[in-house]
């Protein structure tokens, strides 16, 4: 590793440092603190960035399945993420993480595509 040189910040920013001993080397670390101004009056409308819903799923069996379901919800505009807990004797759970609410429609199409048959929304 090479020593990096001095570093620039703007004024107002701190630098703290801490240096301390691990397996006989002596290290030091800096933090660049930048002090806290408020929330910006743009800011204060933000609205949330993500959508969650959990579904019932009836038909899950093994990982599998889980895979098949993930892959058809993924291709619906939107997804993010899709969390798929398997219940193999009850109605999986499947949650949908998506940039804004997805039609219950596009939902259920993309999972009876991959063999399975959407519940109502789960209410845990």
């Amino acid at each position: 590793m090479r020593a990096l040189g001095p570093i620039r910040r703007p004024p107002l920013m701190k630098i703290r440092s801490r240096s301390f001993e691990w397996r006989q080397q002596k290290l030091r670390i800096a933090t660049l603190v930048i002090p806290h101004r408020g929330i910006h009056p743009s800011c204060e409308e933000i609205q949330p960035m993500s959508t969650t819903t959990t579904y019932a799923v009836t038909g899950l069996t093994c990982s599998c399945c889980a895979k098949s379901v993930t892959t058809e919800l993924n291709k619906i505009d939107g997804v993010h993420d899709v969390q798929v807990d398997v219940v193999p004797d009850s109605a999986s759970r499947v949650t949908l993480t998506s940039s804004s609410d997805i039609a219950a429609d596009d939902v259920r199409g993309a999972i009876e595509a991959a063999g399975y048959a959407l519940s109502d929304p789960a209410t845990a």
